[in-house]
């Protein structure tokens, strides 16, 4: 990994998430035109001023350390002595391992972390009650992942979709959240991209705010932006100028290239304009500039909010005497999530002084009455180190549920040591009787949901033996026994080391109603050697039948025995509605060609299945296996079987949806819309 350093300094950003109500900012006037604020907040915008719960506070305080000393990187190593050890290269990644004792004087006066290429730039909440995942996840992840992987954040790819956070939280409620929840949905199940999960910031309709992503490869994707953890600043020490060393580890993360979020009243903001330092043109770029120059007791208004930088040379006339006083030089630049049009092309500017309760300012009629700090929920900044790229998971839990009231589900899964007894369990946070009592799309009638989870989450840094030496079991309980049972459609362990899958016999779904029922898997060493070929013919390729024909050519091509038991195939297709839908199979013949003839017709078994997918040309799967008597498929040898489906009134299908259908192919040919599997462990063709 190459690790760059960025010899940029700038000023930072704070990004902010909305609640319920509308607002226009607070703004002082004087004579001069230019100190005149215009309407500072969107009339749609939605406020929130619910309190974070008391236990939740309670949760922080025992949970969530405190971050009293903090060291540089090796970009704020860059930033604040020049240094160029490194070539600087933008595709570079940047180490955020922070090892460098910091001398109180060398910090920059100024950084300004959203002209890094990391950051994703200005988001747009709309009417949407997201400001706290827009701060969290699309300002905060989105910028803190790129940095530490060397990626675009112009990129939809590259920037984290609040949306994801934010339907996960809300319980299906448009009423705004919490940044510490947020975070804590992230570290659980991890974040997907705004490509993957795209945002819509409108309440109609309600599904928008509500559904949650029920693609399996969305949901595995996620598993790879998460956190470890994340831990507070505390803000609520004095702050008597911009070289105070209560400034110092705020000031510290920006320089390291971190954005930190927070929360406040928004309705408490008082405007004011950057003012112009005679005796230092540092500032020149900024006057006229909107900035919060104190907050007074307005307790309304819940706001979040992302700093991205600071810059020690800000001046605001808070005594508005034309000096420039003790206390009034500094400030902290805020991203706030409502577009480009507000503040200053989206960014607002936060004085030093306005975190204080009383004034550093002398003179100043608002140095302690009808005035508070900044903060609201907390009484300082969140930060967070992402998860490193290079210790990607390796290891999923899979399963596919379908129910009408996803707010009854709780489930757990939980590790059990073959040999120690020794248990791990790990409860999702979207699976904790979450999201209101609501089916997984956000409507009330059932859905489906293929969830994906790190094992690493049961098991830290899990490795193939221990996933191999554990009995790995899904607990799932509904709540209430009503007429909205959970239904389980499928659950497997994905073996992404090993490229093999180990799958709990679910050969229908299985209703769970106001009870609880475990499903055990426990994965076994398997061949990984195994190689299969599949050539393939339709009897007719006619787009319109009443049975479905299919002829295969099975060959074994790697070096090894293959026990036919432990060899399964699968075609997918549609079934369209019949009057009566149940189905038939057929095995015509069956004979392997090789080193001597064997017929095993009488030795083919089928199952027909359910698909949990999206793609709509494979509703169906025919699995095709064998018996134990079926003996083994050497190398080289073929397998010609000829088998054949319909429905029990006969009644046509429509070959041209269906997945696995070849309609040009008139001799054998290569077909990887077949699937083939040794010991559940995929070795052939593509799935749906």
């Amino acid at each position: 990994m190459k690790k760059r350093f960025l010899s940029i300094l700038l000023t930072s950003t704070f990004c902010i998430s909305s609640f319920c109500g509308t607002y226009t900012a607070k703004a002082e006037t004087s004579t001069k035109d230019k100190y005149n604020i215009e309407n500072q907040t969107p009339s749609y915008v939605q406020f929130n001023d619910e309190e974070l719960p008391d236990e939740e506070k309670e949760w922080l305080k025992n949970n969530i350390e405190e971050t009293t000393d903090t060291n540089l990187n090796e970009l704020g190593l860059q930033r604040s002595f020049g240094t160029d050890l490194l070539s600087i290269d933008d595709n570079n990644e940047i180490s955020l391992e922070e090892t460098i004792p910091l001398a109180d004087t060398a910090l920059p006066s100024q950084v300004d972390n959203s002209t890094l290429r990391a950051f994703p730039g200005i988001g747009n909440q709309r009417s949407l009650g997201s400001c706290t995942s827009f701060a969290s996840t699309y300002y905060q992840m989105s910028h803190m992942v790129n940095l530490q992987r060397g990626r675009d954040g112009s990129l939809a790819e590259n920037k984290c979709s609040p949306k994801w956070t934010y339907n996960l939280i809300n319980y299906g409620l448009d009423k705004g959240s919490f940044i510490s929840t947020n975070l804590s949905a992230i570290q659980s199940v991890g974040v997907a991209s705004l490509k993957d999960f795209p945002y819509v910031g409108s309440t109609s309709p309600a599904t928008n705010y509500r559904a949650w992503a029920s693609d399996a490869s969305i949901w595995k994707k996620a598993q790879n932006y998460t956190i470890d953890g994340y831990s507070t600043i505390n803000m609520s020490s004095h702050i008597s100028g911009p070289k105070d060393s209560n400034l110092n580890v705020a000031k510290t993360k920006l320089v390291n290239g971190y954005l930190l979020t927070f929360s406040t009243y928004w309705y408490s903001w008082v405007l004011d304009r950057v003012d112009d330092d005679p005796s230092t043109s540092s500032d020149d770029n900024y006057v006229g500039e909107v900035i919060c120059k104190y907050n007074d007791d307005t307790y309304s208004g819940g706001h979040a909010l992302t700093a991205v930088g600071y810059n020690d040379d800000i001046w605001v006339d808070i005594n508005n005497n034309g000096t420039v006083d003790q206390g009034e030089k500094g400030a902290f630049k805020i991203a706030n999530s409502w577009g480009t049009s507000y503040g200053n092309k989206g960014f607002y500017w936060l004085s030093y002084d306005a975190l204080n309760k009383v004034s550093e300012v002398a003179n100043n009629p608002s140095t302690t009455s009808g005035r508070q700090s900044t903060f609201k929920d907390t009484s300082g900044f969140y930060w967070f180190t992402p998860h490193s790229s290079s210790d990607s998971p390796k290891f999923f839990a899979q399963f596919t549920l379908n129910t009408a009231k996803r707010n009854q589900i709780y489930a757990e899964i939980t590790a059990t040591n073959k040999s120690t007894g020794v248990v791990n369990t790990f409860n999702p946070f979207a699976l904790n009787y979450a999201g209101g009592a609501y089916a997984f799309d956000g409507t009330t009638t059932a859905s489906d949901c293929s969830f994906v989870f790190n094992l690493s989450k049961v098991i830290p840094n899990l490795t193939e033996e221990e996933l191999l030496n554990n009995t790995w079991t899904l607990s799932l309980k509904d709540k209430s026994n009503d007429s909205y049972p959970l239904i389980i459609k499928d659950f497997k362990i994905i073996n992404d080391v090993s490229n093999c899958e180990y799958k709990y016999d679910l050969s229908s779904p299985v209703s769970i109603n106001g009870t609880t029922k475990t499903f055990d898997i426990n994965p076994t060493k398997k061949n990984t050697n195994s190689k299969v070929s599949i050539s393939m013919v339709e009897q007719s390729t006619s787009t319109t039948a009443n049975a479905i024909a299919p002829r295969f050519k099975i060959t074994n091509t790697g070096q090894d025995s293959i026990a036919l038991k432990d060899l399964k195939i699968k075609y997918y297709y549609s079934l369209e509605n019949s009057t009566n839908a149940t189905q038939s199979f057929v095995c015509h013949y069956a004979g392997i060609n090789g080193l001597s003839y064997r017929n095993i017709t009488n030795y083919i078994l089928n199952t027909f299945k359910d698909v949990s997918t999206t793609n709509t040309t494979a509703s169906k799967s025919a699995e095709f296996s064998f018996t134990s008597d079926a003996g083994t498929l050497e190398p080289g040898e073929t397998i010609d079987l000829q088998v054949s489906i319909n429905k029990s009134d006969w009644s046509n299908f429509d070959r041209s949806n269906d997945y696995s259908f070849n309609s040009t192919a008139t001799d054998y040919a290569e077909w990887d819309k077949v699937t083939a599997y040794v010991n559940d462990s995929l070795v052939c063709g593509v799935e749906p």
